[in-house]
């Protein structure tokens, strides 16, 4: 999950190498009340909805000086652990939130976690502001390097793998999106376009790929040749992420994707139509479909987590989240927990049955 502070003009993010971050034009301010030199793991429970808050800090011997934003997470297949990632690289701790361990990644800072279609491998993408990006792939449950490939001149933000699994995409902020061979790392094809940095892609059926960028507009793009089909310009600040709905079936592709313009919108991608959408009173930061494709779960700049249902675009629920901004999130294969990520090194986990907020 994105990053980005004021640059240069050659330059105009850049990764935030220490907190607190800065967002373009706006600070974060510290609201979480904790030191930022906070206790290696130190563990709070949140009784609005019974789950467990803790800080990462030095989880598995890892030295840390501050505590780094938590910028990816994902349930393992599964179910009993979470791959957790941030400024401090790339760790798995178990469903309690108790450190299993720490994997000995060489990207510097972490911005993605994706498992593959079979469930047999993980992507990870991230990098060095204004040197290098990329991906390593991850066999899982073994936890053996695949292959390292850093084919961008910055950070990688996002990774997705193409549905039959024999491809993955890396959404970079050097204007790149890099399509490579999931068993080898080969390099397939560059795709050029976007007038800025690209934070979000996603591999759709039938070869089509669609990509988000600062530039406020989301691309679609004939993933085999390399042609961009269309641009939609709805949007109208820069785009955070993007998310493909899990196939339904005779459905067609859709996706949703979350903006500095505070909104959450649903797209058909192929025919290049935009469905609906909701207007949030607080920046969405992360977002993931819930399995049965039915809603979208966000996570806000204001620490909260709402559930959008994709028909009707109602808020069907908002509940705490973290104490400040959230930058990841991720939910169980049962549709059971969400795992939240964000500011000073917070990661929570939510049970949606003891979800008492009241919808708005």
């Amino acid at each position: 999950m994105l990053l980005l502070s004021q640059g240069s003009s050659e330059h105009p993010f850049r990764l935030c190498t220490n907190p607190p971050v800065t967002h373009p034009c706006h600070a974060i301010p510290n609201t979480s009340g904790l030191s930022p030199c906070a206790p290696s793991l130190e563990s709070r429970t949140a009784s609005c909805i019974g789950t467990t808050l803790i800080l990462l800090g030095n989880l598995c011997g890892a030295a840390i000086a501050a505590e780094s934003p938590v910028t990816a997470v994902a349930f393992a297949p599964d179910g009993r652990s979470l791959l957790v990632g941030s400024q401090n690289g790339l760790r798995q701790l178990a469903i309690d939130l108790k450190p299993i361990r720490k994997l000995d990644t060489e990207l510097i800072n972490i911005h993605g976690i994706v498992f593959s279609p079979d469930r047999s491998a993980m992507a990870v993408c991230g990098g060095s502001p204004a040197q290098t990006g990329g991906m390593e792939v991850w066999t899982w449950p073994e936890l053996t390097l695949r292959f390292r490939s850093l084919p961008h001149a910055d950070v990688s933000y996002d990774v997705s793998w193409q549905p039959d699994g024999k491809r993955i995409s890396s959404a970079g902020l050097d204007r790149t999106t890099r399509i490579l061979d999931a068993d080898s790392g080969r390099s397939l094809a560059i795709f050029r376009g976007h007038s800025r940095g690209i934070t979000s892609v996603a591999l759709l059926a039938d070869n089509v790929m669609v990509t988000g960028s600062i530039d406020q507009s989301l691309r679609v793009w004939n993933a085999s040749t390399g042609r961009e089909l269309r641009a939609l310009n709805n949007h109208t600040e820069m785009i955070h992420a993007i998310a493909a709905r899990p196939k339904l079936d005779a459905a067609p592709p859709m996706l949703a994707s979350i903006s500095s313009d505070k909104s959450v919108r649903f797209w058909q991608p192929t025919i290049g139509r935009m469905v609906r959408f909701k207007r949030l009173t607080s920046i969405p930061r992360a977002i993931v479909w819930s399995p049965d494709g039915r809603s979208v779960i966000v996570a806000c700049q204001d620490g909260t987590v709402s559930r959008i249902d994709h028909e009707t675009v109602d808020v069907t629920w908002t509940a705490p989240g973290i104490r400040g901004w959230c930058y990841s999130a991720a939910i169980d294969a049962k549709g059971e927990l969400i795992a939240v990520g964000g500011q000073n090194g917070q990661l929570k986990l939510v049970r949606l049955d003891q979800i008492t907020s009241e919808p708005r």
